[in-house]
């Protein structure tokens, strides 16, 4: 289990794929003007660990579900 956050923003060449991963990560919300720390987002939730190796980033089609 790990915090993820992905967005989508339509600019004028199509839709842009963002992706966060971080606790630390603060995610613009620039339409709405603010920014939101994912800490803030999963603040509730508690992860069951720190991951064993550096491959545990999400993969393309598990960020894309």
């Amino acid at each position: 289990d790990a915090p993820a956050v992905v967005v989508f923003r339509r600019t004028e060449q199509g839709f842009v794929r963002e992706v966060w991963q971080e606790l630390d990560a603060v995610l613009p919300l620039p339409e709405i003007a603010i920014d939101l720390p994912l800490a803030e987002i999963y603040e509730a939730v508690e992860f069951r660990g720190e991951p064993e190796d550096d491959d545990s980033s999400f993969s393309e089609a598990e960020l894309m579900q």
